[in-house]
């Protein structure tokens, strides 16, 4: 059962952008004088009672060529307004249950200037799964962006201090300046931790592994270093 039905037919592209099912255009009254007229809405859907339901306030879809753009909104004016208001109580504001070959949102081509493609309030989420068990947040109150279990934070950042957390604890801050890289060979490999003992008068061989043993342990703090340092490595240390 149809209420109103609008068919229109043409050939080739709409190459103006003058062809429309229904155009609902906003004027003031120009023979009142009054103040500029402001309207409520364009079109209003809505169930009549407890008898009547729409199951689809606006269905776009059906025939066998797909639509280019299911909804587009434009504001000729520049800034001011909201593309799309959802407000009410509801299960879901926007929920996208199809099945994309590119993406459910896609901002990337939007204004370089925008200031932001996706905005919470403290204490919102992210979730990454139907129960929202994991999930991503800003708790109230603190400048901890944490990835979390349920309620347990699994890992974090302080966007305060610059520090990484792992199960609330800080583990990784910002980078500890005043070291320089070490000359001379850098060491690896394991090492055998020094057990000897030394005699009451000097014996070369202890000697030898005295300095053995001081040499694998400068090269391996050398490496150390070297893998920790900002120049080459991971840069928790640096100059």
């Amino acid at each position: 059962m149809i209420g109103t039905e609008i068919k229109i037919t043409a050939n080739g592209p709409d190459t103006n952008s003058h062809r429309y099912g229904i155009d609902l255009i906003a004027f003031t009254n120009p023979a009142t004088g009054g103040a500029a007229g402001r309207f409520t809405a364009g079109l209003r859907i809505r169930n009549g009672g407890t008898s009547g339901k729409w199951i689809n306030g606006i269905l776009i879809g059906g025939g066998a060529e797909a639509i280019t753009t299911g909804i587009n909104i434009q504001n000729s004016s520049g800034a001011g307004g909201a593309g799309i208001v959802d407000s009410g109580k509801k299960d879901y504001g926007i929920r996208i249950t199809g099945t994309y070959a590119g993406a459910g949102l896609d901002f990337s081509s939007a204004a370089a200037g925008v200031v932001s493609a996706v905005r919470l309030q403290r204490a919102q989420k992210i979730d990454f799964e139907a129960t929202g068990t994991l999930s991503m947040t800003m708790p109230t109150a603190t400048n901890n962006v944490v990835l979390q279990n349920g309620s347990t934070e699994i890992f974090g950042f302080n966007i305060s201090n610059s520090t990484f957390r792992i199960a609330t604890n800080p583990v990784v801050g910002a980078r500890k300046t005043g070291w320089s890289i070490d000359t001379g060979t850098a060491k690896r490999t394991a090492n055998a931790t020094c057990a000897g003992t030394a005699s009451a008068e000097y014996v070369q061989a202890e000697m030898t592994a005295v300095m053995n043993a001081l040499r694998d342990a400068t090269q391996t703090i050398k490496a150390l270093k070297d893998d920790l340092h900002a120049t080459a490595g991971h840069g928790l240390i640096g100059a």
